[in-house]
């Protein structure tokens, strides 16, 4: 009985040090992202909008994918004249928060000129 204790006890010991690593390891990667977001809002605001659409690209490359790094990534498209990579993006952040507003309102605007105000 006291062998089986014993196991338990270690087993779980091994099982929290686990969980602590992963979200240690968690923390490191999306610090990094946070901070390569921030460059990138950094940089549309300032109107560089072909490097924030790169940064943007970066992020999504590296595999990050929520609805606003796809609706910026289609705004800083659509400021540059990139209307096809911009509807891309609004309908990619339309699929991961439908009902946005703001998505919503980009990507009717867009889809009117993409198919000339049809």
């Amino acid at each position: 009985m006291k062998r089986v204790t014993i196991i338990t006890t270690l087993v779980i010991l091994v099982l929290a040090m686990l969980l602590m690593a992963g979200q240690t390891s968690q923390a490191k990667t999306t610090a990094p992202a946070t901070a390569t977001m921030a460059v990138a809002n950094q940089l549309y605001q300032t109107g560089q909008y072909s490097q924030a659409a790169q940064a943007y690209q970066q992020l999504v490359d590296q595999g990050y994918a929520d609805s606003a790094l796809f609706y910026n990534l289609g705004r800083a498209y659509d400021q540059q004249g990139e209307r096809g990579q911009a509807l891309v993006n609004y309908l990619r952040a339309e699929q991961l928060a439908p009902g946005d507003a703001a998505i919503a309102a980009s990507l009717a605007q867009v889809r009117g000129d993409v198919t000339g105000g049809e």
